[in-house]
């Protein structure tokens, strides 16, 4: 019986120590998430995650299209990257702080929060689905 049991207590220890460790240093607060799947962009780019930003209108034919296509990555991505969007009507002052010209623009931005790359005007999931696998992410 006590073979037994150690037999038992052995095959499943491992797998109490892997579910159960965890590094506190990275616990992080997770932003909410709108019912878009968006996160709020000023505090997306101050999380320490990669970004995902699209600006433009709400009411733009290819800004519709852009956010069609970003939801339909969200869930292929979980948490590994915030995804955001960026009213232009609402928020005037980003247009010109990122220096916006075409909608829409798409940019993202590193775990610091500084862009390193942009798509301006007409996009393809494709597009967007290279970028974020040539970056090679850290997760």
């Amino acid at each position: 019986m006590f073979k037994k049991l150690l037999i038992v207590l052995l095959a499943v220890l491992p797998l109490v120590s892997c579910t159960v460790k965890q590094n506190p240093i990275q616990k992080e607060k997770k932003l909410q998430i709108d019912k878009d799947g968006y996160v709020d962009f000023y505090k997306a780019i101050k999380s320490n995650h990669f970004v995902i930003a699209k600006f433009g209108l709400d009411i733009c034919v290819g800004c519709i299209e852009a956010n069609n296509i970003l939801k339909s990555l969200m869930p292929e991505y979980g948490e590994k990257i915030y995804f955001s969007k960026v009213d232009l009507l609402a928020n005037r002052e980003a247009e010109k702080k990122y220096n916006i010209k075409m909608m829409p623009t798409i940019i993202f931005f590193d775990k610091n929060g500084k862009e390193f790359y942009r798509i301006e005007g007409t996009v393809t999931k494709k597009a967007i689905k290279d970028k974020i696998d040539s970056i090679c992410l850290d997760y």
